[in-house]
């Protein structure tokens, strides 16, 4: 036993060398003594049987025996030990018993050496075999006094030879009269043979359990006692502690009575079983050892033993066994006589076995033991029993060479990691071991030899040995580092410190070289996942910004891209380890890069990301461990287009956990979908007969029905949603859901035992309803579904055979039929995803996601957990390849010369689990394809295919159990379901059931095959089927470049701000993270940069900073300097060996502590001169001080004397004057009454007065006006009545007459809507043929014609109306004919007369318009020239008087009245038509080609004639059009020039300008003019990269739209009309004509200074203002945004300061860095100083250059602000300072440039300037958190600060961040916000809109700024152009 009761505590470690730090002496041979007398008197039955190892060990001086096959017993110095059966045995016999061993040596001189050796001590021999052949395991420890080194060489024949020889009959013969049988572990056949005897025969065992080993477990089975190392019961057994391992061991082991653990310098520490029986008081195991502790006696001499009562021991998680804990404890002794304790385990055994042969109680048994392992230094030396007394010296040989001893070995659980020795002072900070928290950090407060007494943080004090303790870095920022590879010191409390310090800032990403570690929060942090976040990582480089999913997955995606290599991406951890939320983080950000929708509508990445919700409703659970448990493993295949864009992809997803449908343990719960179905709308339930889920057999095993926060019925709706989007109809929804619900019926139905012999039936009508229920959903017969629950069909050659089911087989087919219906709907779930995504055949890469279950260790572990651990084994291998291959890189890249180190490979155990034909898999199926084939029977081959395999063993007491040494621990395996759960055939029943069922959905799960029509079902091993799959899954894999992320559980209570050290340490090692720094250790642990290396430890070697070499050489110079080996030179880093790193750190400490001296010296020199000048300075102010006290009373008194008589004169004054003014005031108020009251009464009489005669007038006008009423209102009555009786009888007579001249009435109406058509058509075809001269010819022809036509119509309607009047007359002349009533018919003439000569008038006045229409035609045309003249000089008056608000609503209302008249004319005009002229002439081209209005009653009609088309000299020219578009196209050649600028202005907005308003375009209805403006400016910034050409159309641009937005009106815009003048628009043109000189000088003056005029805006006009506006914000926004692009480059390199070596500062004066500190910001003042030069060139508006700054200073705050909080190395004391000082220099521009053009630029850095304010504050710790956000960062939110506070570091001053109280008081503050997504966004958002309107801009420009601006110059030359010059 290797590791046992000893004086000091053993290195947990195990070192690559050797070192002896003590010198060698000999301690006092009588320091320990022990008389014959304190030993138990010798039972009478004395034999021990022993079965185990026989090697010796051998330790002697290097010249004794310098070639190791000499034979050693010739030596003098020799030493037993080793562990192991012999040397236990021979200490026995010294003490008295007879022992016997079982063993086998070789028959060689060693072998011989040690028979004699054994005999000599008295041990029988009997048994021992001598073989011929081979060597005896020995090891040769060879000791060199001078280099105190000593060296293992082990020989050939480890471990010990089996003695097979001797035969079953031998081997029990050697029971015979033993007392006591003893194993050490070893020869575990031979052992167990020998073992089971000596139950049989009832004699005790005895086991030392040292370590795991193969067929221990079934010795512990029989053993009665065990002793044990101290780190093997937790690794036996699991448990979390010694105390409960060995409750845990006592339970699991019947027939044990004790377990001994051994504990090093602690003693031991003992679990004796007793009864329960009686027993009340329950105590905690782990509380009650510590009561022990406390009872122990620390000055004790002798070792002693502390005991508790008899109780019931209770193991948290574990169990209660009854009995007592015992605490046994060693001797203190004096580190300087420390001597080795090889052997002292083995006396410890021996003396037990002595204690046990003479029932010595425990009390006495363990410090007897203790003492005589004292002296059992040297066995050589110890005695006989027949001796008096017992020396236990050591034993100086003859040559003076003393001996060392070899520090044994201890076991560590757990990685593996190599550190070198490190000289640690007082002072120096330290890593400890502690039990409860894992490792505990302190300070080292003495040193003596190897013992280091350390004070830790939480206050207790304890003493270690050196090689027990890790250096900690002195200088680790608080909040860790972001990449673990970075840290000084790379060993595991490091690590886990670093974890634990990130996890409490909420920094759950931590970096180990490229694998991520992922510790789950338990909380949601929204502002790490948004779009914005996503945006900060595309394109990052990877370990550029701070830890994150997103980084891994651009990192994949970038080298997918550019080298075309696939990428896959591990996700791996336990449950609850956060696995499925990092898929979906990952998911998402490669829908981010490479999403785009798809054509049918729904894109490939929703639907990937949707499926998500679906497989989770389906496949994911409740586990102890996690609530949302994914219960199947996951690999997502992203595929990728040439473009990288996502074209396809696919789900694969491994071993389905089927077992979980039926079976249920508390606490967990079964799949969501239940549930979720169970709280579906009433309507869904109704249809599915559900209920309450409590009520469903397969949901109500647990009792978590419910979980806390999770809402089933909204979960249903979103599982339904997301079922849409990955393409499931509704039917097909429909029919999943009532799959799902007939699952739960099935469960419900119970089978009692039927009429016929081992049958069963449903058990009652509840049962029947479930029955019938389930075959209603599954569609199909109920009897059918009946029979195949309760009968099987056995099919041989000759008969069909119906075999009745017991009820347990009928539950059991009923579980089966549940089982693989729910798999296969899961298959098909899984299968219509991946068909509804649809993969790309063309892809030719692709990322895939691998989301799989970690490594399970369970109470019970089936073949879910086989499989898993399996997977895990698998995924391991790759994981150690990779990291071993990325580690090579690493050296390679950096060119240093090395040795390839190896790393541990799990071969042998995936070669167990899979190889075939041996493997357990291959044996699994094999015993599946056997009928009587049971899991004992499988079991059983397992023990005896693997009984001598390494990593394969069989548990104690179990008969079908087998464990599996796996690289994360143990795992114990039950295979009672392994055959049930390998099998994959469906049942022949239920397939003929199921494929009958008339639910085509519920067929189509089961397809019938040949195999299975004929009622046979073809075997299918779900294990080789996973094997299969999960080899295509590494096929993959390896075909793909691998990223990882470990997921990392930080507690088991699945809540936030928990951290727990020994579970997260747990999962480190099974997630291969400390492997990978294993293998970091394994080389070069230590890489730092240059700068780095030299900046910290420069001032080792002051004067190789003095120069100026480069880096490289300096750090050369330095290695050298200070004399370390081993090292090497890379091309960019350091890179040191393991221990090195804390080397330099403690001579850096030491020179540090001098310095610190040196500077305590002088400034405490400074202080006490300083407070000497102060004092003198104190002493000189209070003499001055008492001096002028004494001066100053003297004058008080004195001015005490002259202020009283001053007080009595003032007194006096007083005094009178307030008599007299008493008395004066009296006077003035009696006065004041008297004259008062007269006047009142006056007042009084003049009211009375003045109301008396008011009342007297108001009664007579109301006297008058009634009367004046009454007479009123009989007159209006009166009038009224008379009114209406002569309205009734005209009444009479216009109806009379209506009747008459109804048919003229409706001929006029005919006339006048023929006139109206006619008008209309004639409009038309002017429209249409305007520039056709013939065309419009022939159509005025047809005019004419028509005109004609009309005129005919007109006069027949005239000979009708002649015709009726004659008619009229006849009817009048035959009216005196009746002569009944003369008075009647004499009306009636009357009425006709009238009415026919209203007629002839109205038929005369006709006449008489057209005449005089047509007279004014003539005289327009023979006046047209003068009226053109005329109408312009108006059209300019009108113009002018549009200035004032009463002059243009005065036009707007004689327009419209103008065109009314109009209107009527044109149609008199048309109806008469007698005219001279043409029709063309109604239809008008203008000046500048537009087409007129539809609408013929424009004014412009009126006032603007038609020019005819030739000269006044006859002459024929070209059309308007034409010259119009040569004006247009001469306007565009002239402009697309640069024209440069007039008076400030560009003269190419003002020339187009005036053209557009000289052509009316702006009132045109339709005109192409824009349109070719808006392509010309479009045309001309195609070149968006030249700032300067944007620049100039920026300037044209806006001032284009400026003169627009003050010219253009809406033409619908109505007016408030005032009441219209009498004068019409001809009168105010007659009386602008005949105006006065004078007003018209007025009126000149004011047109000169309108340059800009208003205008009706036609839609044309007011479109291209639109598209105008447009283009000045998409040219200000390419203008922002180059700038933006040119400052981006810069800014990553202002963030952050660049590298200087201090001493090369300090020395040379110049720094290692290839830029100066001010030259990126310099750069970026450059380039702003650039822009605004160009912009004051090109005159571009004031605003919009303010508009252009403030935005990029904002994109500046941005940019700096997001990196200063997702780079940690930004946020540093030194940083701050660069980037303020850089910010300075912004501050000095903006001043520079003025507001004129900076604006509010410099407001826009508030972010950056608050956050750098921050960080250059040298006393953060005092600053409390009100101050903080009141006075320095008022502007920054709380999760802002906290980012900050948490990230800062000081790598210049050491400043301290924030103080804890303030972290505590954010932390709350976020926690309370922690709902609200928008507060906990710490990053800020670059703001891309256009800042501003039309209408600021206009604001900005004034009109009169363009009263001297001049066209371009080419136009004025340009005839068509004349009116430029105006």
């Amino acid at each position: 036993m290797a590791t046992t009761m000893t004086l000091h505590a053993h290195p947990p470690l195990v070192k690559p060398a050797f070192s002896f730090p003590y010198p060698l002496h000999s301690p006092s041979p009588q320091r320990f003594r022990m008389s014959s007398a304190s030993l138990p008197p010798l039972p009478e039955n004395r034999v021990v049987l022993g079965c185990g190892a026989v090697s010796v060990d051998f330790l002697a001086a290097v010249d004794s025996y310098p070639n190791p096959d000499d034979k050693i017993r010739s030596t003098s110095a020799k030493l037993q030990g080793g562990g192991n059966a012999g040397n236990a045995l021979t200490c026995a016999a010294r003490l008295g018993l007879k022992p016997r061993l079982i063993s086998k040596v070789a028959d060689d001189p060693q072998g011989k050496g040690i028979l004699e050796e054994l005999e000599a001590d008295g041990v029988d021999s009997s048994f021992i075999v001598v073989s011929e052949g081979g060597n005896s395991p020995f090891t040769y420890i060879i000791v060199d006094d001078q280099t105190k080194t000593r060296t293992c060489i082990h020989t050939p024949g480890y471990p010990p030879m089996i003695p097979e020889e001797l035969t079953e009959s031998n081997l029990l013969a050697a029971l015979d009269g033993a007392r006591l049988v003893y194993f050490d572990g070893r020869l575990h056949e031979t052992a167990l043979v020998v073992a089971q005897e000596a139950t049989r025969r009832g004699i005790p065992i005895l086991i030392d359990a040292e370590r795991k080993r193969e067929g221990l477990d079934e010795l512990l089975n029989l053993s009665s006692y065990v002793i044990c190392s101290a780190k093997f019961p937790q690794a036996w057994t699991g448990a979390p502690s010694v105390p409960s391992a060995l409750v845990s061991m006592v339970l699991k082991l019947p027939n044990i009575k004790f377990v001994v653990v051994t504990l090093g310098e602690d003693g031991c520490v003992m679990l004796e079983r007793s009864s329960e029986n009686g027993l009340s008081e329950e105590v905690n195991v782990d509380d009650l050892l510590e009561t022990l502790k406390h009872k122990k006696d620390s000055n004790s001499t002798l070792p002693t033993c502390v005991s508790s009562s008899q109780v019931k021991l209770h193991a948290k998680g574990i169990g209660t066994v009854g009995g007592r804990l015992l605490l046994g404890t060693a001797e203190k002794i004096p580190p300087s006589e420390l001597v080795d304790t090889t052997g002292a385990g083995d006396s410890f055994i021996g003396a037990v076995l002595y204690a046990l042969c003479a029932n010595m109680p425990p009390e006495k048994m363990l410090p007897f033991a203790a003492q005589v392992s004292l002296g059992s230094q040297n066995r050589s030396s110890v005695s006989h029993r027949s001796s008096l007394e017992f020396f236990f010296t050591l034993e100086i040989p003859s040559d003076g060479h003393s001996r060392k001893r070899r520090p044994a070995s201890g076991h560590q659980l757990g990685i593996f990691l190599i550190v070198a020795s490190v000289t640690l002072g007082v002072g120096s900070l330290v890593w400890v071991e502690d039990p409860d928290v894992a490792w505990i950090d302190g300070e080292v407060v003495a040193v003596n030899g190897e013992d280091i007494k350390v004070l830790c943080t939480s206050g207790k004090t304890v003493v270690v040995k050196s090689s027990n303790v890790y250096p900690k870095d002195a200088e680790a920022p608080p909040c860790g580092v972001d990449d673990m590879t970075k840290l000084p010191y790379l060993h595991e409390p490091g690590v886990l410190h670093n974890l634990k310090s990130r996890y409490d800032i909420n920094e759950i990403y931590t970096y180990t070289g490229n694998i991520l570690i992922a510790v789950n929060p338990f909380q949601r942090l929204p502002h790490l996942y948004d779009s914005h976040m996503m945006a900060q990582y595309k394109g990052a480089a990877f370990g550029e910004l701070s830890p994150h999913p997103f980084a891994v997955a651009d990192a994949a995606y970038r080298l997918m891209m550019n080298e075309g290599i696939s990428q896959a991406i591990l996700v791996s951890g336990e449950s609850g380890a956060g696995k499925t939320e990092s898929t979906k983080l990952l998911m998402q950000y490669l829908a981010y890069m490479g999403g785009r929708s798809a054509s049918e509508g729904r894109s490939v990445q929703q639907q990937v990301l949707e499926s998500n919700p679906v497989l989770e409703a389906f496949g994911n659970a409740k586990t102890v461990r996690n609530n949302n448990s994914s219960r199947f493993g996951k690999f997502v295949e992203i595929q990728f287009d040439h473009r990288g864009r996502i074209s396809g992809a696919a789900i694969r997803t491994y071993l389905l956990e089927r077992s979980r449908v039926c079976q249920v343990s508390d606490p967990e719960r079964n799949y969501h979908c239940f549930y979720m179905l169970c709280a579906a709308p009433p309507e869904d339930i109704q249809k599915y007969k559900l209920g309450n889920p409590r009520t469903f057999h397969y949901l109500n095993q647990s009792n978590c029905i419910e979980l806390d926060g999770l809402d089933d019925a909204k979960e249903y709706a979103a599982t339904r949603k997301a079922m849409d989007t990955v393409g499931i109809s509704s039917e097909e929804q429909d029919a999943i859901f009532r799959v799902i619900a007939a699952i739960l019926h099935l469960g419900n139905i119970e089978f009692v035992k039927g009429k016929e012999i081992d049958s069963s039936m449903p058990k009652d009508e509840k049962s029947w309803f479930h029955l019938r229920t389930a075959a209603e959903l599954f569609m199909c017969d109920a009897k059918a579904l009946e029979d195949s629950l309760c009968k099987r069909v056995i099919v041989t050659r000759d008969e069909t055979i119906t075999k009745e089911l017991d009820p347990e087989a009928a539950v059991g087919s009923r579980d089966a039929l549940a089982k693989i219906v729910y798999s296969r709907l899961f298959d098909w779930l899984v299968d219509k995803i991946n068909s509804s995504i649809g993969q790309d055949p063309n892809s030719k890469c692709l990322i895939g996601v691998l989301d799989i279950y970690g490594f399970e260790s369970f109470k019970t572990n089936s073949f879910e957990q086989f499989c898993i651990n399996l997977t895990n084994e698998k995924l391991q291998q790759h994981f150690n390849q990779h990291v071993f291959k990325m580690e090579q890189e690493e050296y390679t890249k950096e060119e240093i010369n090395w040795s390839y180190i190896e790393f541990i490979d799990n071969q042998d155990v995936l070669d167990l689990i899979e190889k075939k034909p041996g493997g357990i898999i291959a044996l699994l199926d094999e015993a599946c394809m056997f009928p009587r084939s049971t899991h004992e029977t499988f079991a059983q081959k397992l023990y005896q295919t693997f009984k001598n395999h390494k990593r394969f063993s069989k548990p104690k007491l179990a008969r079908s159990d087998f464990t599996i040494c796996h690289y994360a621990g143990d795992v114990t395996y039950q295979t009672e379901l392994f055959l049930d759960k390998n099998k994959d055939y469906v049942i022949a029943e239920h397939q003929a059931l199921l494929s009958a069922s008339k639910c085509s959905f519920v067929s189509g799960l089961f397809p019938v095959s040949n195999e299975e029509s004929s009622k046979q079902s073809k075997f299918s091993s779900i294990g080789s089927r996973f094997k299969q799959q999960l080899q295509s899954l590494l096929e993959t894999l390896s075909a793909t470049e691998p990223h990882y992320i470990r997921c990392v559980k930080p507690n088991n209570l699945l809540k936030p701000a928990i951290f727990e050290n020994h579970n997260v340490l747990q999962q480190l090692r099974c997630g291969g993270v400390m492997e990978a720094i294993r293998i970091s250790c394994a080389g070069y642990p230590t890489k730092r940069p240059f700068y780095e290396f030299v900046d910290r430890f420069g001032i080792l070697a002051p004067e190789v900073l003095d120069g100026s070499a480069d880096e490289v050489t300096v750090c050369k110079k330095l290695l050298e300097k200070v004399g370390l080996e081993g090292y090497q030179i890379g091309k960019t880093k350091v890179f040191l060996r393991a221990g090195q790193m804390a080397e330099l750190d403690a001579r850096r400490t030491e020179v540090l502590g001098r310095s610190a001296s040196i500077i305590q010296r002088k400034f405490r020199s400074h202080m006490a001169q300083k407070s000497f000048i102060l004092l003198r300075r104190s002493a000189i102010l209070l003499q001055s001080v008492c001096r002028g006290e004494l001066t100053r009373h003297v004058y008080e008194s004195m001015r005490r004397e002259a202020s009283c008589l001053r007080i009595q004169k003032d007194l006096r004054m007083y005094l009178a004057r307030k008599a007299y003014k008493e008395l004066y005031s009296s006077a003035v108020s009696v006065q004041t009454g008297m004259r008062g009251m007269a006047a009142r009464s006056e007042l009084r009489f003049r009211r009375q007065t003045r109301a008396a005669i008011v009342i007297q007038s108001h009664c007579r006008k109301f006297l008058a006006r009634s009367e004046y009423v009454k007479l009123k209102k009989a007159a209006l009555t009166t009038q009224c009545a008379w009114r209406a009786r002569v309205a009734r009888k005209e009444l009479r007579k216009l109806k009379m007459a209506a009747r008459e001249t109804g048919a003229l009435q409706a001929a006029k109406n005919k006339l006048e809507k023929q006139v109206e058509e006619l008008t209309w058509r004639l409009q038309l075809e002017k429209r249409m043929r305007a520039d056709l001269e013939e065309a419009k010819t022939q159509e005025n022809a047809k005019l004419q014609t028509a005109l004609q036509d009309l005129q005919l119509q007109f006069k027949e309607t005239k000979e009708m109306l002649l015709k009726e009047r004659e008619a009229a007359k006849v009817a009048a002349e035959q009216i005196p004919v009746i002569q009944e009533i003369p008075v009647i018919d004499h009306e009636m003439m009357d009425k006709l007369s009238a009415e026919n000569e209203k007629l002839k008038a109205l038929v005369s006045s006709l006449e008489i318009k057209i005449v005089e229409t047509e007279k004014k035609y003539e005289e327009t045309n023979k006046l047209s020239e003068d009226r053109l003249k005329q109408a312009m000089e108006a059209e300019s008056m009108i113009v002018k008087l549009k200035t004032t608000m009463h002059r243009l609503e005065e036009k707007i209302s004689d327009m419209e009245s103008e065109n009314k008249i109009l209107r009527q004319q044109t149609l008199l005009a048309t109806s008469k038509g007698p005219s001279g002229h043409s029709p063309d002439s109604v239809t008008k081209v203008l000046e500048n080609g537009h087409h007129a209005s539809e609408a013929l009653g424009s004014n412009d009609l009126l006032h603007t004639p038609v020019k005819g088309y030739e000269t006044p000299d006859n002459k024929p020219r070209r059309p308007p059009i034409d010259r119009q578009h040569e004006d247009v196209d001469a306007l565009m050649e002239c402009v697309m020039k640069d024209v440069g600028f007039s008076q400030g202005k560009p003269v190419a907005a003002f020339t187009i300008y005036k053209c557009l308003l000289h052509w009316k375009s702006f009132e045109a209805e339709r005109t192409s003019v824009f349109d070719r403006l808006i392509q010309m400016i479009g045309s001309a910034i195609e070149d968006q990269d030249s700032n300067e050409h944007m620049s100039y159309w920026l300037s044209n641009t806006s001032t284009l739209l400026f003169l627009l937005q003050k010219s253009l009106k809406a033409a619908d815009a109505t007016p408030v009309r005032k009441p219209q003048t009498a004068t019409s628009l001809f009168g105010r043109m007659a009386m602008g004509f005949r105006s006065s000189p004078s007003s018209v000088n007025l009126t000149a003056a004011a047109a000169a200074l309108e340059t800009v005029r208003q205008v009706e805006a036609k839609y044309p006009a007011l479109l291209f203002k639109q598209q105008l506006t447009a283009y000045v914000e998409k040219i200000y926004g390419i203008i922002r945004d180059n700038l933006k692009k040119e400052l981006g480059s810069l800014l990553a390199l202002c963030i952050q300061a660049p590298r200087t070596s201090k001493g090369s500062v300090l020395r040379s004066g110049r720094s290692f860095g290839k830029d100066s500190p001010t030259n990126h910001w310099q750069a970026i003042i450059d380039c702003l100083n650039s822009l605004l030069s160009i912009l004051k060139q090109n005159f571009v508006p004031p605003v919009l250059i303010q508009k252009i700054f403030t935005q990029t200073f904002s994109y500046v705050n941005v940019q700096l602000f997001n990196s200063l909080l997702l780079r940690r190395e930004c946020c540093t004391f030194s940083n701050g300072e660069y980037v303020k000082a850089g910010l300075a220099e912004l501050e000095l521009w903006c001043c520079q440039a003025k507001e004129e053009y900076a604006g509010s630029a410099w407001d826009e850095l508030k972010h950056i300037r608050q956050a750098v304010g921050f960080l250059v504050i040298h006393q953060k710790y005092r600053i409390s958190y009100d101050e903080i956000t009141n006075d320095l960062c008022p502007i920054l939110s709380v999760q802002q600060l906290y980012r900050i506070c948490t990230l800062y570091w000081d790598d210049n001053y050491n400043t301290r961040s924030v103080s804890p109280e303030v972290i505590s008081s954010m932390r709350v503050l976020m926690t309370e916000d922690s709902n609200n997504a928008v507060s906990n966004s710490f990053l800020l958002d670059d703001n891309s809109s256009i800042p501003f309107s039309v209408d600021e801009l206009s604001s900005s420009i004034e009109v009169k700024d363009f009263l001297d601006v001049q066209p371009a110059a080419d136009l004025l030359e340009n005839p068509s152009f004349q009116f430029l010059h105006s």
